[in-house]
């Protein structure tokens, strides 16, 4: 780590205590003319607005990148290659710092723009609103905001849309405000953050999750078997019905009576609907005729007392003869 760096890694501290500003058209005007050429220099640098306000440091994290940029902008051998290359050398920075290279990727936009208004004094007007103090002691902590005032953001208009402007705070942070209407480039305004789809990241990402688990655990109640009823005459005709008592699988002994029962609508349906369905399907394609015998077995649960009410009455309409057995309970149609 650079020698230099330690003496003055914490050095410096945004101060978040309101600070008094005089404002007059002259001042505007002249803050206006600094923030277009630095607008236009932070293009060169391939940084956006958005890309600063989108993803905002913390508190302690801000006064580190503020203390590296204000290091690197004194550096004759860094502010040289910044200004060349047009882009933070992470790489070497690290090897000065100790500070991980991943970490000062994350950040480099930010380091960028503190540092382009600390090595160029064309942005006076900028800097000085910068409301910054020189610790006693590197090792004194930093003061911490209040709640009213992160939430509350008062800056200088860099960038005014009609109901909303992108602003630099006192305390180091590229905001996205809402306006009631829109504000004039160099002036001082104030707002509650804009939302971005950022902002609503966890709650998507948790309403996401839930939902999945929602829909695997309806799928799974879907499927899990309750009770199983097979239709026994010269091929088997196997039912699942599931735990919401519907029908939500049928399979068949017989390739050929599948494709002869291809378009029944049995499953989805209460259990005596399904086997109504498959059973006048068996007759209407002479596969179960009048007058025939069948053997019907529920296994696993039981069915309820008389809950196969419809499909009883067809089989004693067509006089066929059944044999029921309802997990162990017996009853027969003659």
């Amino acid at each position: 780590m650079n020698y230099d760096f330690i003496l003055h890694k914490n050095k410096y501290s945004f101060s978040y205590a309101l600070p008094m500003e005089i404002v007059n058209e002259k001042i505007i005007s002249e803050r206006s003319k600094q923030i277009s050429l630095f607008l236009k220099e932070l293009h060169l640098y391939g940084i956006s607005l958005s890309s600063l306000y989108k993803d905002i440091p913390n508190v302690k994290e801000k006064d580190q990148l503020l203390n590296i940029a204000i290091f690197i902008s004194s550096d004759e051998s860094f502010l040289k290659e910044i200004k060349t290359i047009r882009r933070l050398n992470t790489s070497r920075l690290n090897k000065y710092t100790e500070i991980s290279k991943r970490y000062l990727d994350r950040w480099s936009n930010y380091i960028i723009a503190y540092f382009i208004l600390y090595s160029n004094p064309s942005y006076n007007l900028l800097k000085s609103f910068l409301n910054i103090y020189i610790r006693e002691k590197s090792s004194e902590t930093a003061l911490e905001p209040s709640k009213d005032t992160l939430e509350k953001n008062t800056g200088i208009v860099l960038k005014s849309n009609e109901k909303s402007a992108v602003i630099l705070t006192y305390h180091g942070e590229f905001v996205n405000i809402n306006t009631e209407s829109a504000a004039e480039a160099g002036a001082l305004a104030s707002g509650n953050a804009k939302k971005s789809l950022i902002d609503y990241k966890i709650p998507i990402i948790l309403s996401t999750v839930i939902l999945i688990i929602a829909i695997i655990s309806v799928m799974i109640f879907y499927n899990y078997p309750k009770s199983t009823i097979v239709v026994h005459h010269k091929n088997d005709y196997v039912i699942t019905v599931n735990r919401l008592n519907r029908v939500n699988k049928i399979t068949y002994s017989s390739m050929k009576n599948k494709v002869v029962l291809k378009g029944s609508k049995i499953t989805n349906r209460k259990p005596d609907e399904a086997l109504l369905a498959l059973l006048s399907d068996l007759n209407k394609n002479d596969i179960l005729k009048d007058h025939d015998k069948i053997t019907i077995i529920v296994s696993g649960e039981p069915l309820d007392y008389n809950a196969l009410t419809q499909s009883e009455s067809f089989l004693k309409e067509k006089d066929i003869k059944a044999e029921i057995n309802n997990s162990g309970r017996n009853h027969k149609i003659k």
